[in-house]
């Protein structure tokens, strides 16, 4: 079962704050009394050995039997149950007075004598008896190189001075290397029954072990030590100056702290060994105890850093990672009071290090369960050094005997613990070389997925998306490398082939149709091309020989000088093969090619003027008709009208230049006005009469349709209140473009001019093709749908011109069909063309929608369409298109002579509609 981890989140959290109170509390107390630590650590025998001992105790005066008794040669000798021992807390004692003293405490054990931390001096009396008549030279010697001060003194029987030395004068005469013990020679004549007395004082943990070494033994001890410890600072030095080396190489550091923090443990074990006192601060044992200090406060901040940084201390809970954080600080109050307040420091030192380790092994035991691998040596690495530590702080407060395990273990933990850690940092690099290679391999791996993307970005960016067939970027580069050589280069013409149907397709019936037509009909192409001797590979690799410039238009390039008719040849070839028709979305149709051609050097010498003058013969053919079109000069000036065009229509919107003109509209049957539709004209002063559909097409490629539609709708209903104000309540149509019926806000225009001029939207129709009809279908049925609402009626203009499935007319609110005028003019010559026409308005009848028939221009015309069924008709035949201050004239005299004509019915005054 999982368990939700926020249930445990508040008794994990106190459990961590109250670890650290844990952490914190001797540091506290010892703050708050310096006398507290006599309830932390309890000084061994110090109750016990007081001035005002109490005198029913056993043994309350000297002794008077031998206890020890030293029979030359020996080799060592402990002294540790010969020994009394006694406080001398008021410091009132000398040599010349102890010897007076009662209440002389015996060591009950042949064990060390371990005071713990205490400030009192000792003093210690051993009766020895020396039988040394090879006169061997004999030391007295303390294994304890802590101690700070120790004086020894040798009476006779008579209570006569035989010997006395002390610490310092120790130092004077000692050799370097006798750093292990703190050493006394004695005199070689000393013989006989003899007492010998010693003060020591301490302000580090107090252990006095008493042994009488030989000269051999000492130089044997001393070898035996000197090999330990060297080898032990070998291991620390060495692995100190790999992984400084090691961080100077990667910049981590985890590695700067590691070799700081064993340079402050070859600290701690200088004091500890006696080398510190032998070599660094000889003559100065007073020093020994803030280097202690020091070194232990020292050694414990970089453990914590080193931990926190090597074990990603910043995953650690937010009270745990305060904890350690918190450790740090006691860590420099500590270094700072060692150098204030030694006496105070080291026991706190001593107990704060020990508990900071159990706080870092238990980071380390969170992160090894957190899943962190190396988290592993780290916790077998200082389980090693606190049980080496425990070990060594236990003997120091007197809690375990002494001996060579118990005096060692420190050294010993310390030295397992270095090892075991830097085979951590050498995991760790491990891992880092590895994690370093397989960051390169995929950084590789993306560098070469990132170049095949380039590539295909590339090659994608070089070839339309649709036929895969190479773009103009190719086409150009092609060019480019034709010309390079303009005296050298073979002429060449470049032909663009554009076909109409492709984007008449796309809108009327949507481009997952157009595009497998366009797809069939360039890979056909391609093939013609390349069966022909007169196009050019523009690709090799994909045997390319031809380019799409656009959906629907394609280019290639033909061998040969300039000639017109040779070109013109090819081409007619290829019209010729396409020329049958081709069943697309259930109709039949016959493919219209225009061919715009630019002729290599004569036309153009740069490879984009070259297509800009093969585009121009393109646009030059598409306006005029003409299937081919060769590029000639007088283009240029077909071009630059359409500027000039461009910059004056804009004015000419501004300066109301442009002119609405009305064309009427009657009932088929009684021939009654039933509406007029608005046509725009434009008479510049600078151009003259532009064309309609000229202007309107510029207008559109140049986004100027919204200003235009805006005029013509605004005039348009203006011109509708002054048609019914004068009682000719008859509809006005006028003509959308498809960027209207995509604007947001159309409608809303639509509905507010409305509302201004008060104007009926009942009698307003809004004409669009079948092509606008089709574009952004979503949109256009959307913004229709809210205009038939308002009440404007829909006409579908132009029907039967494009390629529009009925679907539309189920969707679309259409109330109106307009059919174009090209089938109404041929309804006599063509049965065709009449039975398109008299199935579309049977279609229209079923679908109740009211027909127009455009382009009525005789009696014979205007009686077919009216026996056919067709509402309402328009054309030359019932009047011209003609400015509106005419239509006014010319409606008023219409419906006088149609009202004055017996054989003809009244106007119809009434709406038109039938919805």
């Amino acid at each position: 079962m999982v368990q939700d981890r926020t249930t445990n989140r508040m008794p994990r959290n106190l459990y961590y704050f109250l670890l650290l109170l844990l952490l914190q509390w001797p540091f506290l107390l010892s703050v708050a009394t310096p006398s507290a630590w006599a309830i932390i650590v309890p000084e061994r025998h110090a109750t016990q050995a007081t001035e005002n001992f109490s005198p029913s105790r056993t043994d309350q005066s000297r002794p008077t039997e031998i206890i020890a008794v030293i029979n030359t040669p020996i080799e060592n000798q402990s002294l540790n149950s010969g020994v009394s021992y006694i406080s001398d807390k008021h410091q009132k004692w000398s040599f010349e007075t102890i010897q007076q003293a009662s209440n002389w405490i015996k060591n009950p054990a042949d064990e060390v004598l371990n005071f713990g931390f205490t400030h009192d001096p000792y003093w210690l009396h051993v009766p020895l008896d020396l039988a040394n008549p090879s006169h061997q030279q004999l030391n007295l010697v303390i294994p304890y190189p802590l101690l700070e001060s120790v004086k020894v003194a040798i009476f006779d029987q008579d209570k006569k001075l035989v010997f006395q030395s002390n610490l310092v004068e120790q130092y004077k005469s000692a050799r370097p290397e006798d750093f292990q013990s703190l050493l006394f020679s004695l005199p070689k004549a000393l013989e006989g029954p003899v007492d010998l007395y010693l003060r020591v004082e301490s302000t580090t943990s107090m252990q006095i072990p008493l042994e009488i070494w030989s000269d051999a033994y000492t130089q044997q001890r001393h070898s035996q030590g000197m090999l330990l410890w060297g080898l032990y600072f070998g291991v620390i030095v060495g692995l100190t100056l790999y992984n400084g080396f090691l961080f100077f190489s990667v910049r981590d550091i985890t590695y700067c702290y590691y070799s700081l923090y064993l340079i402050s443990t070859t600290g701690v074990m200088l004091c500890l060994s006696g080398l510190g006192n032998s070599y660094f601060w000889t003559m100065e044992t007073t020093l020994s105890r803030h280097a202690l200090t020091f070194f232990t406060g020292t050694m414990t901040l970089l453990a914590l850093a080193f931990a926190r940084a090597f074990l990603q201390g910043s995953r650690f809970p937010g009270l745990f990672n305060l904890a350690l954080k918190a450790s740090v600080v006691v860590c420099l109050a500590l270094i700072v009071m060692a150098w204030f307040n030694p006496v105070l420091g080291a026991p706190l030192a001593a107990w704060n290090a020990s508990l900071f380790m159990f706080l870092i092994l238990a980071a380390g035991v969170f992160s090894l369960s957190r899943g962190l691998v190396i988290a592993r040596y780290f916790v077998l690495a200082f389980v090693v050094f606190v049980a080496g530590t425990a070990t060594y702080l236990l003997n120091t407060f007197g809690l375990l005997p002494v001996s060579t395990l118990t005096t060692h273990s420190i050294q010993l933990g310390s030295a397992l613990e270095a090892i075991l850690l830097s085979l951590a940092l050498a995991h760790r690099i491990k891992e880092d070389r590895n994690a370093t290679i397989l960051a390169l391999q995929q950084k590789h791996t993306a560098d070469q997925q990132l170049k095949e993307i380039k590539l295909e970005r590339m090659d994608a960016a070089m070839h339309d998306p649709i036929t895969h067939y190479p773009n103009d970027s190719l086409l150009l580069a092609f060019l480019q490398e034709q010309t390079q050589n303009e005296g050298k280069s073979l002429p060449f013409g470049l032909v663009l082939l554009y076909i109409p149907q492709v984007r008449d397709i796309a809108t009327s019936l949507g481009r997952e149709i157009a595009e497998p037509f366009f797809r069939t009909f360039t890979q056909s192409l391609n093939g013609v091309l390349k069966a022909s001797d007169k196009a050019f590979c523009i690709e090799e690799k994909t045997d390319a020989y031809l380019v799409v410039l656009e959906f629907g238009m394609v280019a290639f390039v033909c061998h040969g000088a300039d000639n017109i008719e040779e070109h013109k040849g090819f081409i007619e070839g290829i019209q010729n093969h396409f020329e049958a028709s081709a069943d697309i979305g259930n109709l039949s149709v016959s493919p219209i090619f225009f061919f715009g051609i630019a002729h290599y050097p004569s036309h153009a010498t740069q490879p984009a003027q070259l297509l800009q003058h093969a585009t121009a013969a393109l646009e030059y053919a598409q306006r005029n008709g003409k299937q081919i079109s060769v590029y000639h000069s007088g283009i240029d000036t077909y071009g630059q009208r359409r500027l000039i065009i461009m910059a004056a229509l804009s004015h000419a919107i501004k300066q109301t230049e442009l002119e609405l003109f009305a064309q009427p509209q009657v009932n088929s049957t009684d021939l009654s006005l039933v509406g007029t539709e608005l046509l725009l004209r434009w008479n510049s002063a600078k151009l003259g009469n532009v064309p309609t559909q000229e202007f309107i097409e510029i207008a559109e490629n140049a986004g100027m349709m919204k200003h235009i539609t805006r005029f013509v709708v605004s005039r348009g209903m203006l011109f509708l209140k002054q048609l019914h104000q004068r009682h000719l309540p008859i509809t006005v149509s006028v003509n959308l473009s498809i960027q209207n019926l995509v604007e947001p806000d159309f409608v809303t225009y639509i509905i507010d001019s409305a509302k201004a001029l008060g104007v009926d939207l009942h009698y307003l129709v809004l004409e669009v093709t079948e092509t606008s009809a089709s574009e952004n279908i979503g949109r256009v049925i959307d913004n229709l749908k809210r205009l038939a609402q308002a009440g404007c009626s829909i006409a579908l203009d132009d029907f039967g011109t494009g390629y529009s499935s009925l679907e539309y007319l189920s969707r679309l609110p259409i109330h109106e069909l307009k059919i174009d005028r090209s089938f109404i003019s041929r309804m006599g010559t063509s049965d065709s063309h009449l039975r398109i026409v008299e199935n579309t308005l049977t279609l229209a009848k079923a679908l109740q929608i009211q027909t127009v028939a455009e382009g009525v221009e005789d009696e014979t015309m205007l009686s077919t369409i009216t026996q056919l069924g067709c509402n309402r008709v328009q054309g030359y035949h019932i009047g011209k298109p003609m400015p509106l201050p005419a239509f006014h004239h010319w409606a008023q005299k219409y419906c006088s002579q149609l009202q004055n004509t017996p054989n003809l019915p009244l106007a119809n005054t009434g709406s038109h509609k039938t919805r």
